[in-house]
């Protein structure tokens, strides 16, 4: 269950406890305080006297008045109040929104205790509220901040001024449930259960994906690099957007196109030779909910004009394959997709990019902007892995903390994923995580989205970037990569270059040999697109596997590749196609179903 956001309430009326005021024969404290939070669904946090109790609270609510006591006269506390927010800003659980009050009454406190109040506080010009925003936005630490003004006070007279500034401008009055939930879900920094993280720079992420999902019916481009967890913002687009259907995925990467156009639209029965019955698509299965588009970058131009009519959200439909009715779709499509070059429209239609806003994308910030998820995200890999390998559970060393955190993680979250698991599965026994078990000493090149990675030769640091002639040396054929690994030799007077690095070799040899594996089914397929074990593992190793048998020497061979290193086999089988080939090498090897743990 979510934690309430948190708000703080920036007010001379309602931060004061010393009015008091008669009800039923008690004396209440600042019973207008009591009164907007019932109004508002708040619950009062803020400590200084017994909290009412709310039915299903909106939100948690800091009250303060902005004001202090000199020599009996309430005066402005422009320091104390910076000083309150900032407070409740550098760490989590931080403000979700602040509400600021414009007018604040200063002077001598009359017998009721409010401020008498000067003639200055009623003028515009001098509203402390806006002084106390303008110092916000002054100061880069407390900047994004969302703040709403929440003020009975006319508004005509400073309206460019605060409108530089805060996200709303409300009436003090009309505050309501209702209406405190649309400014949270508007304009607040919010947190999300199933996302791990709640750094600013995410929650800022999750705003806009909250603030594009209310139209229901949109194209919605999710940017982001490799391995920053783009799925689950498309399915936090899909929750948000209240969508009644399912969240319907279709992944586009490696897939050939025929297939792709197959797997969108469905076919009708005898649309090509071997298809069987009437398939839905895609697009269809989605209808009242979310299509998701992985890899839209990697979809081809000979595709792509065949989205346009399902992206123009004034028409939406698609045309099975044998079929030439329209058929019309209710639905929200939410494009992810790693290639930065796509704001310059490379490899696009223009009317596409038009389609799916790409000049307005949903940008998901790497890991290396988000250091203040690694604590929490490594510690949700920990507990997972410790389960899966059966292993200590352990405590991370100051040491590897700072290791972590201060690393640039080119892999994002997935590469942050893959050190911890290699870790657990390794050191299993150990109650302690270290620097030595994440290898992460030397730090990796600058990283640019979309830059290929590259495989470096033995002996070269990754500190060093290379120079143009070192670039030249840098293997980029099969033969080079095997020409190297052959060549290399540990240098026994070098520990450091080599020591504790087996588990990195494993991981790239399993990583390398799935990649094999997939590129020879992709071009064994047969004309409708199915997979094509024996020919597959022919091509792979040049020959045929043997007289008799072979279809079972090929499952075989299938499986051991792709298990070959058991650490990096789950990361292997996010792959959806290798995960569909070695389920069902597990099944005709074992006569049952692969184990659940590969089963997603």
């Amino acid at each position: 269950m979510s934690a309430l956001p948190r708000i703080l309430i920036i007010d001379d009326d309602f931060g004061r406890i010393t009015s008091q005021s008669k009800a039923g024969g008690k004396v209440r404290e600042n019973p207008d305080r009591e009164a907007f939070c019932v109004r508002a669904g708040i619950k009062d946090v803020t400590g200084d006297k017994p909290a009412e109790t709310i039915d299903e609270p909106v939100a948690e609510a800091v009250f303060i008045s902005g004001l202090c006591l000199e020599n009996g006269q309430a005066e402005q506390d422009l320091e104390g109040t910076c000083s309150a927010i900032r407070r409740g800003w550098e760490k989590w659980p931080r403000w979700s929104l602040i509400l600021l009050d414009l007018h604040f009454k200063t002077g001598s406190i009359k017998p009721d205790g409010i401020p008498a109040g000067r003639e200055e506080d009623r003028d515009p010009n001098r509203y402390f509220g806006l002084t106390i925003l303008e110092r916000l936005r002054k100061d880069d630490s407390l900047r994004d901040i969302p703040v709403v003004i929440l003020s009975a006070m006319e508004r005509e007279k400073i309206e460019e001024r605060f409108s530089k500034s805060a996200s709303d401008f409300v009436d003090k009055s009309k505050i309501t449930r209702a209406k405190l939930q649309e400014l949270l879900s508007t304009f607040g920094l919010l947190a999300d259960d199933e996302i791990i993280g709640h750094s600013v720079t995410l929650l800022k992420c999750l705003r806009e994906a909250r603030v594009r999902s209310r139209h229901g019916n949109d194209n919605i481009l999710v940017l982001g690099e490799s391995g920053t967890g783009k799925e689950l913002i498309a399915k936090y687009i899909h929750k948000c957007s209240k969508r009644v259907g399912f969240f319907v995925p279709l992944f586009t990467q490696g897939v050939p196109e025929t297939l792709i156009d197959d797997r969108l639209c469905g076919h009708e029965p005898g649309a090509y030779t071997g298809s069987r019955g009437r398939v839905e698509g895609t697009a269809e299965r989605a209808g009242r909910g979310t299509l998701f588009i992985d890899e839209f970058g990697d979809v081809p131009a000979s595709i792509q004009p065949k989205l346009l009519r399902l992206l123009d959200k004034n028409i939406r439909e698609i045309e099975r394959l044998g079929s030439t009715e329209a058929r019309k779709l209710d639905l929200q499509v939410v494009l992810a997709t790693n290639r930065f070059d796509l704001l310059s429209g490379q490899d696009f239609r223009a009317d596409l990019l038009a389609r799916v806003n790409v000049a307005d994308p949903v940008l998901l910030p790497p890991l290396r902007e988000r250091a203040e998820d690694i604590r929490s995200l490594a510690t949700h890999f920990l507990r997972k892995y410790e389960r899966e390998f059966k292993a200590e559970t352990r405590k991370v060393s100051d040491d590897a903390w700072h290791v972590l955190i201060e690393h640039d993680w080119p892999d994002n979250i997935r590469g942050l994923e893959r050190v911890i698991e290699r870790a657990v599965y390794k050191w299993k026994g150990l109650r302690a995580l270290v620097p030595e078990h994440l290898n992460l000493a030397l730090k990796r090149t600058a990283h640019t989205p979309n830059e290929p990675s590259q495989l470096r030769l033995p002996g070269r640091t990754a500190a060093q970037k290379p120079s143009e002639a070192q670039k030249k040396e840098q293997a980029r054929t099969l033969d080079e990569i095997i020409e190297a690994l052959r060549n290399y030799h540990p240098d026994m007077n070098d520990l450091d270059e080599w020591k504790g690095r087996l588990d990195d070799l494993q991981d790239a040899h399993a990583t390398l040999l799935s990649k094999l594996v997939k590129v020879a089914l992709l071009a064994k397929r047969d004309y409708t697109g199915q997979l094509q074990h024996t020919p597959a593992m022919r091509l792979l190793t040049g020959r045929k596997l043997a007289a008799k048998g072979e279809s079972s020497i090929a499952y075989s061979a299938i499986k051991s590749l792709l298990s070959h290193h058991e650490p990096a086999l789950q990361k292997i089988l996010e792959d959806p196609l290798l995960k569909q080939i070695y389920n069902t090498a597990c099944e005709k090897r074992s006569g049952k179903k692969a184990p659940n743990k590969h089963d997603g």
